[in-house]
């Protein structure tokens, strides 16, 4: 009796975790097996709580991708309906065809970024980008995006004020540092106001290099700062620009695949202040 109580013990977590495969498998991702392996505290409750985890990082994988899937649909459906429109319009209204041709111009080119932007957020998202790391001067980064951004900043008298210490030199991909660091910018050109101020700052603490991008605009709600670097996010759709959506996410994913780490936080005297770090002189492996 013996015998047979301890081969069930030691074999139970092993049928509950294959049942609990196959549950898994079948699309049953709400399925979790340390509740029913009671009070155990040896290397089967282990294997038990690390299935659990998997089936849960499963779970918010599929959601996310499904959630993605339904955001991409209703953000390509509002230009083709444009184009769509612009169509039978210069049928019905052939003296509007040049003012028609541009709209569709105008919603092809959205299209067209829009397009641009989920291909190089799905390749980071599988890390699928394999380049040769190599050194990146981030004050010259940063000075290339504040130029460009100022002609932007410019139409609506937005100031740009950057301070960047020397020997800032970090490994990875230029092209992908520039993209996540231009997004920032951009977004915090966007959301300042009229006459407002954009301030970057970069210093090197610690072995890393910290980046700060800080704007005059409205802010997000608190409860809400860890959403930012979610794709398709807008907090204001009544705002005058297109809200935060894919660049943020894409920078997120740019900095997470050099190492470093992105944050947003209000400032106490308003606005959002979105801040980058990353490694010093670190070499890495793409």
């Amino acid at each position: 009796m013996f015998s047979a109580w301890l081969a069930w013990y030691l074999t139970r977590p092993i049928s509950l975790i294959r049942k609990g495969a196959r549950k898994l498998a079948g699309g049953a991702l709400e399925t979790r097996i340390v509740p029913d392996l009671g009070g155990r505290k040896d290397e089967l409750a282990d294997l038990g709580k690390e299935f659990d985890d998997m089936a849960a990082k499963i779970g918010r994988l599929l959601n996310d991708q499904q959630r993605l899937l339904n955001d991409v649909s209703h953000e390509l459906r509002s230009p083709l309906a444009r184009i769509q429109l612009a169509i039978e319009l210069s049928r019905q209204q052939p003296a509007r065809k040049e003012e028609l041709i541009g709209r569709i111009e105008k919603e092809s080119e959205r299209l067209d970024l829009l397009v641009g932007d989920l291909l190089t957020l799905s390749r980071l998202e599988s890390q699928s980008m394999q380049h040769p790391a190599t050194a990146v001067d981030i004050k010259a980064l940063i000075a290339d995006i504040a130029e460009d951004a100022a002609f932007e900043a410019e139409r609506r008298s937005v100031s740009l004020h950057v301070a960047c210490a020397e020997n800032l030199i970090t490994q990875g991909h230029q092209e992908l540092l520039h993209r996540a660091l231009e997004n920032c910018v951009r977004n915090a050109v966007a959301h300042s106001p009229q006459q407002g101020e954009v301030k970057i700052t970069a210093n090197a603490a610690e072995g890393k290099i910290e980046i700060t991008i800080s704007d005059q605009g409205e802010g997000v709600p608190p409860e809400q700062l860890e959403a930012l670097f979610q794709p398709f996010v807008q907090f204001n759709p009544q705002s005058h620009h297109s809200g935060y959506c894919l660049g943020l996410s894409i920078a997120k994913r740019a900095i997470t695949l050099h190492h470093g780490t992105i944050s947003a936080a209000n400032q106490k005297a308003g606005g959002l202040s979105v801040s980058i770090s990353l490694p010093s002189h670190r070499r890495q492996r793409w």
